[in-house]
């Protein structure tokens, strides 16, 4: 009685209200992930911010009579937390010793280089949903006030319209993300899609399973070649089968100060004629820079616990109008170990991001994140807005996740890059070839209910700086939950 009670409660919120796993939250999307070892499928697990409801969704729907204890528990648990995320007010209060200015950004929660104090105010109603993110910091003897993060979003007939700064991450990967990650400060954005997952019933289209679909559409920083420039992103996910998901997806760079932003302009953009050369297109009137590409994630063995996936992307160039042609990706395999008695799981990963036609085999220096036009590329304030190694650099990873049951989480992380193979002068990391080594050890817990600290340390070898240099860092952040 009590627990239909709470469906009756709950269940409306639920429907309608969106409060999300963000890119920040990386204990929560483990064991999101290690729900497919019980059977469970949560559709489109492959972007973030990803929907609470769709994981509400689903274990609500699945039988759970066979199923471990260890499965009963985790399946139990993430229900408490929506339900206490989705009928409750938080405010959390912050702060974080300083970072490291050499991390190579991967999902989790993005430090900051500057020692700061920041506060977190969430409520979630019926239809609307809002967070409030405040971080002070000191950034050149400047006291800096920042709203990162911060969004707020309405909920109607399962469709989600949402505004504000948050990180997005369009990718499988726990590395990296090629077209859109946490590794620049979050663009402010406004931005529609569904929160559910749907299933069309139409020919063919009921054979992809349910879809998730986004579209926003945002602005870059002033201080760029071309001032306020927009950016564009679309992406649709795909379930077909409970072992197998994929996005296709496209993002662009289009008009800013001085350049056309018309109907015409913004068609041709939409269509892929943005091409200098293709029917009348000059570098004045180039409606703008775009990437696309795709990403999927197979899950294989008896319960679902090896995962391989991989992402591409292109750059829309040369001939082709919708195909990109000129092509970087990411690869890897995932593995979890079903009989631990917490969550474990290993990644091994590669990513390229050199571009080129594989059937040609012709290589392009420095296309990948660049542009003739928006010569800042496909950049926020500098940084990379897909991977953190930026353009025409390759990095090798190996991470190991333990959680255990109390919510004790251990990372380990070693990573070996090349970066900016072909001495690019925007590449964030500088302008000449540099060989960096990098482990990463971090550990979080809640120490008492309203106590939560993290602490990692880097090591960090880069033989550009010096052969013999490691840089090593050791950060810290407490946080206090008052509401």
């Amino acid at each position: 009685m009590k627990k239909s009670l709470i469906l009756i409660l709950i269940l409306p919120f639920l429907s309608n209200a969106s409060p999300w796993i963000n890119s920040d939250q990386m204990g929560l999307r483990l064991k999101v992930e290690s729900l497919s070892l019980c059977g469970i499928n949560t559709p489109n697990l492959n972007h973030f911010p990803y929907n609470l409801s769709n994981i509400y969704n689903e274990i609500d729907i699945s039988d759970l009579s066979n199923q471990s204890e260890k499965c009963l528990k985790l399946a139990s648990d993430l229900k408490t937390f929506i339900e206490t995320r989705i009928s409750n007010n938080t405010l959390r209060f912050g702060i974080q010793s300083k970072g490291s200015d050499q991390k190579l950004t991967d999902f989790g929660k993005r430090s900051l280089n500057e020692s700061n104090a920041y506060f977190i105010l969430e409520n979630t109603s019926k239809n609307w949903s809002v967070r409030l993110q405040g971080t002070k910091l000191k950034q050149e003897g400047r006291t800096i006030n920042r709203f990162d993060e911060s969004y707020i979003a309405y909920t109607f007939n399962n469709k989600v319209i949402s505004l504000g700064r948050i990180s997005k991450w369009w990718s499988p990967s726990w590395d990296t993300s090629l077209i859109l990650s946490n590794n620049p400060r979050p663009i402010p954005i406004i931005s529609f899609s569904n929160n559910l997952a749907t299933s069309l019933d139409f020919p063919f289209v009921r054979l992809l399973g349910p879809l998730n679909y986004e579209i926003f559409l945002g602005e870059l920083e002033e201080s760029r070649s071309v001032p306020k420039a927009k950016i564009l992103g679309t992406r649709i996910s795909f379930n077909p089968k409970p072992r197998f998901n994929m996005s296709l997806f496209r993002t662009g760079q289009f008009g800013g100060d001085g350049r056309p932003e018309d109907l015409k302009t913004l068609a041709k953009f939409i269509v892929g004629q943005d091409n200098v050369g293709f029917d009348g297109v000059t570098s004045e009137n180039q409606p703008g820079n775009q990437l696309a590409g795709i990403d999927f994630k197979i899950k294989l063995l008896k319960q679902s616990n090896l995962e391989f996936f991989a992402q591409i992307v292109g750059e829309d160039k040369g001939e082709q109008v919708l195909v990109p042609t000129k092509t970087f990706y990411n690869i890897g395999i995932g593995y979890f170990f079903p009989e631990s008695k917490g969550l474990d799981k290993v990644l091994l990963e590669y990513t390229d991001t050199q571009a080129y036609i594989k059937k040609k085999k012709n290589e392009f220096l420095n296309i990948t994140y660049n542009h003739s036009v928006y010569s800042d590329g496909y950049r926020y304030y500098k940084k990379p807005i897909g991977s953190s190694i930026d353009a025409d650099s390759s990095k090798l990873s190996f991470t190991y996740l333990h959680q255990l049951p109390n919510d004790h989480i251990f990372k380990i992380k070693y990573s070996n890059a090349k970066i900016n193979k072909n001495n690019n002068l925007k590449n964030y990391w500088g302008n000449a070839l540099r060989k960096i080594e990098a482990l990463e050890l971090s550990y979080s817990t809640q120490v008492t209910k309203k106590i939560e600290i993290f602490i990692e340390y880097i090591a960090f070898k880069d033989d550009y700086l010096n052969l013999d240099n490691k840089d090593q860092n050791l950060l810290m952040r407490v946080e206090y939950l008052v509401l």
